[in-house]
C-alpha cells in the first residue's frame, strides 16, 4: 500500500492535501524546474518528451482532487465543515463538538477504508467476473462491496469508498491528458507506441492488487462497455464523478428515494439515509452506471445505438437524460437547486474568514466550474484552468500558466 500523509491522496510522485488544498510533486526538486516549466508551457503541436508528458499528467491527476474541492457541492461542503471546525477549535462546548463530529464524518469517507480490502493470491485483471452485495461495520456503516471472481472462487474484495470515486476520477484526468498528447503526435510509429504505453500503464493500474480501491470505478466502467475505446471510458467515468460530487444537498435527498427503490438490501434504508445526508456519493455513480446499462437494455435497437453515441460524444448530457428520463427526476430543478446552493456555501465560507479558502473557492468556481460542466479536467488544457501555485519535495514553488496570485507554500 502506498504510504500516505493525513489527508492527502494516495499517490507514487505526488499527491493532494485534502486539509490545506495543496498540490505537491514529491518526485521532483529544484533540480528539475526547467523540465517541469517546459511541460507545463506545451502546446499541441509541440515537441515534448516522454518525462514532460508525464510530468502534464501527473499534475493534472493532482489539480483534478484540487477542482473536485473547488468546484463541487461535496468539496465546498468538506470545506466550509473544515473551517467552522477550525473557527471553534479554541472554544470548548457543544457547538465545537457538534462541528467537530460533521467534520470527522466527512473525513472518514475520504480515508482508504484498508481493512475492508482483500486481495488473493492471482491478479484481479485475471478475474473476469466481479460482482456485489452490501455489508454492515460499524466503523463505516453500510458499504458497498466489489468482489473479483476467478473459477467461481472470490480472489479479492475492495470496498467502495469516497476515495474510490475521488482516485478514479483523478486517474482518468491523468489517462485522458496522455491521450490528448498521443492523438498530437505527427509521426505514425511514434503514436503508436505511446498509445501501447497508455494501455499497458491502465491495465497495470487496474491489475494492482495494492490500488483495487483506487481502480475499482475505473474496472467496473470498462467491464460495462468492454467494445469501446479507453478514451470513452474515461470520459464517461469522469462525467458520473463529476455528477455524482455536484449534486446539491437538497438533491441528494431526491436521488435516495430512486437509489433506495432500487436496492434489495436489508440496508436499502441505511444507505439512502447516508446520500440524504450528503454522504456516500459513491453510491450515486455506481447505481447511475448500472441505471445507464437498465436505460439502454429497454431501448430499441436503433436507440440503443443512438444513445451509445451520445454516451461517447456527450456522456454528462447522456446521464443527466438517463435520470430525466429513466428515473423521471428532473434534471432542471437539481441545477436551480445547485445554482442557489453554490452561493449559500461561497457566502458561509467567506463569512468564516478563516485561511485563504474563500478567495480559491470563489476564483476556481468562476474560472472552472464552466469548462468541467462539460469536460473532464484532463481534456481541458492546463492553461485554461485556474489553479494555485504547486510546490516540489524540496519545497521549491512552481505556478501553473493561469496561476492564483497565491503563495501555496507559505
Amino acid at each position: 500500500m502506498v504510504a500516505r500523509k493525513f489527508l492527502t491522496s494516495p499517490s507514487y510522485h505526488g499527491h493532494f492535501d485534502f486539509f490545506t488544498l495543496a498540490i505537491e510533486l514529491t518526485r521532483y526538486v529544484k533540480d528539475h524546474v526547467d523540465t517541469i516549466e517546459r511541460a507545463l508551457a506545451w502546446k499541441p503541436g509541440d515537441p515534448s518528451t516522454p518525462l514532460e508528458a508525464e510530468i502534464r499528467a501527473l499534475l493534472i491527476h493532482e489539480a483534478t482532487h484540487f477542482l473536485d474541492m473547488t468546484t463541487t457541492s461535496w468539496g465546498r461542503t468538506y470545506v466550509y465543515r473544515k473551517l467552522r471546525f477550525l473557527s471553534l477549535i479554541d472554544s470548548p462546548g457543544p457547538k465545537r463538538e457538534a462541528a467537530e463530529k460533521a467534520f470527522m464524518i466527512d473525513t472518514g469517507e475520504i480515508d482508504v477504508h484498508e481493512h475492508l480490502l482483500e486481495t488473493g493470491a492471482i491478479a484481479p485483471s485475471a478475474c473476469s467476473i466481479l460482482r456485489h452485495g452490501i455489508s454492515y461495520t460499524e466503523d463505516f456503516g453500510a458499504v458497498v462491496l466489489i468482489q473479483y471472481f476467478s473459477d467461481g472462487k472470490a480472489m479479492h474484495t475492495v470496498p467502495l469508498s469516497m476515495i474510490s470515486m475521488l482516485e478514479a476520477n483523478a486517474s482518468a484526468s491523468e489517462f485522458l491528458c496522455r491521450i490528448h498528447y498521443m492523438e498530437t503526435l505527427l509521426e505514425p510509429a511514434e503514436r503508436i507506441l505511446t498509445k501501447q504505453d497508455i494501455d499497458r500503464d491502465f491495465t497495470d493500474l487496474l491489475g494492482d492488487p495494492t490500488r483495487l480501491e483506487y481502480s475499482v470505478l475505473l474496472r467496473l466502467a470498462r467491464d460495462a462497455f468492454p467494445s469501446w475505446e479507453l478514451k470513452s471510458v474515461l470520459a464517461l467515468v469522469a462525467a458520473l464523478c463529476r455528477f455524482s460530487l455536484d449534486i446539491p444537498s437538497l438533491g441528494m435527498a431526491i436521488v435516495a428515494d430512486a437509489v433506495e427503490r432500487t436496492i434489495r438490501s436489508p440496508y436499502a434504508n441505511t444507505i439512502a439515509m447516508e446520500l440524504r445526508r450528503g454522504q456516500h456519493r459513491q453510491m450515486i455513480f455506481f447505481k447511475t452506471l448500472l441505471f445507464i446499462l437498465d436505460f439502454q437494455a429497454q431501448m430499441s435497437v436503433d436507440e440503443a445505438m443512438e444513445y451509445d453515441s451520445q454516451l461517447k460524444a456527450t456522456p454528462n448530457q447522456a446521464i443527466r437524460r438517463v435520470w430525466d428520463e429513466g428515473l423521471g427526476i428532473e434534471m432542471v430543478d437539481l441545477d436551480r437547486m445547485r445554482a442557489r446552493e453554490r452561493t449559500f456555501q461561497l457566502d458561509l465560507i467567506d463569512a468564516l474568514r478563516l485561511l485563504e479558502d474563500g478567495r480559491i473557492f470563489r476564483e476556481s468556481s468562476a474560472e472552472n466550474s464552466g469548462l468541467l460542466d462539460s469536460a473532464s479536467a484532463g481534456s481541458v488544457a492546463l492553461s485554461q484552468l485556474r489553479l494555485p501555485n504547486f510546490y516540489l519535495a524540496d519545497n521549491t514553488e512552481i505556478a501553473f500558466p493561469n496561476a492564483m496570485d497565491l503563495r501555496m507554500v507559505d
